[in-house]
């Protein structure tokens, strides 16, 4: 069973995976090179996030590390279930910014939020 502070990791970590997916998404709607060079931003900032929640999950052993990451990886797949239904409706290159935006808005809840049970 894990603690409210464990599944909230399990949460922020599972966002940053999907938003690896999902800035991949945005960039194949985008020809703007400054917006381009803004989601590298982003795929940089989600890559650094699943590095530490990826070392906070190894804090805890192997065994309950597995089941935090088993909580990220059901928030992945519930997040790019949402982002393919996005984009399968033909989300244009401002929908589809304004969706990663809301991602990104959710994720950095999720972080500050977890930075405060910590």
């Amino acid at each position: 069973m894990l603690t409210v502070l464990q599944e909230q990791l399990g949460e922020v970590h599972g966002l940053a995976m999907a938003a690896s997916e999902t800035v991949d998404r945005v960039e194949s709607r985008l020809q703007d090179r400054e917006l381009r060079r803004r989601l590298d931003v982003l795929r940089l900032d989600a890559s650094e996030i699943r590095g530490r929640c990826l070392e906070a999950e190894r804090a805890y052993g192997a065994e309950l590390g597995a089941e935090i990451l088993a909580r990220a990886n059901t928030v992945a797949e519930k997040a790019t279930d949402l982002a393919g239904a996005w984009f399968k409706a033909g989300t244009g290159p401002l929908a589809a910014w304004s969706f990663l935006a809301m991602g990104e808005a959710g994720e950095l809840s999720s972080w500050t939020a977890l930075a405060s049970l910590a």
